[in-house]
Protein backbone atom coordinates (compact mmCIF):
# COMPACT_ATOMS: atom_id res chain seq x y z
CA UNK A 1 0.00 0.00 0.00
CA UNK A 2 2.85 2.41 0.74
CA UNK A 3 3.80 2.53 -2.95
CA UNK A 4 0.34 3.91 -3.71
CA UNK A 5 0.80 6.84 -1.40
CA UNK A 6 4.20 7.62 -2.92
CA UNK A 7 2.41 8.43 -6.19
CA UNK A 8 -0.47 10.10 -4.39
CA UNK A 9 1.88 12.92 -3.38
CA UNK A 10 2.95 13.44 -6.99
CA UNK A 11 -0.62 13.45 -8.35
CA UNK A 12 -2.36 15.00 -5.33
CA UNK A 13 -4.18 17.65 -7.38
CA UNK A 14 -5.61 15.18 -9.91
CA UNK A 15 -9.27 14.37 -9.50
CA UNK A 16 -10.92 10.98 -9.40
CA UNK A 17 -14.57 10.14 -10.03
CA UNK A 18 -15.73 7.35 -7.74
CA UNK A 19 -19.06 5.73 -8.51
CA UNK A 20 -21.44 6.24 -5.62
CA UNK A 21 -19.15 8.75 -3.87
CA UNK A 22 -18.52 11.64 -6.25
CA UNK A 23 -15.47 13.50 -7.51
CA UNK A 24 -12.50 13.99 -5.20
CA UNK A 25 -8.94 15.18 -5.42
CA UNK A 26 -6.38 12.43 -4.87
CA UNK A 27 -5.20 14.33 -1.79
CA UNK A 28 -8.68 14.31 -0.24
CA UNK A 29 -9.21 10.64 -0.98
CA UNK A 30 -5.87 9.70 0.58
CA UNK A 31 -6.77 11.75 3.68
CA UNK A 32 -10.07 9.90 4.05
CA UNK A 33 -8.31 6.54 3.73
CA UNK A 34 -5.38 7.32 6.05
CA UNK A 35 -7.54 8.92 8.74
CA UNK A 36 -9.66 5.79 8.91
CA UNK A 37 -12.82 7.51 7.72
CA UNK A 38 -13.42 5.15 4.80
CA UNK A 39 -15.14 2.57 7.01
CA UNK A 40 -16.44 -0.46 5.13
CA UNK A 41 -15.66 1.30 1.83
CA UNK A 42 -11.91 1.08 2.53
CA UNK A 43 -11.20 -1.79 0.06
CA UNK A 44 -13.26 -0.18 -2.70
CA UNK A 45 -11.73 3.28 -2.24
CA UNK A 46 -8.18 1.96 -2.09
CA UNK A 47 -8.79 -0.07 -5.27
CA UNK A 48 -10.14 3.03 -7.03
CA UNK A 49 -7.16 5.04 -5.83
CA UNK A 50 -4.69 2.35 -6.92
CA UNK A 51 -6.25 2.13 -10.40
CA UNK A 52 -6.24 5.90 -10.91
CA UNK A 53 -2.65 6.32 -9.73
CA UNK A 54 -1.49 3.46 -11.93
CA UNK A 55 -3.23 5.10 -14.89
CA UNK A 56 -1.58 8.46 -14.14
CA UNK A 57 1.82 6.92 -13.54
CA UNK A 58 1.80 5.17 -16.91
CA UNK A 59 0.95 8.36 -18.85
Amino acid sequence: MNSIFKYAVIFKDERIEIAGFGNYSIETLVSVILEGNAGTSYPYLTDCLREKLEELRVK
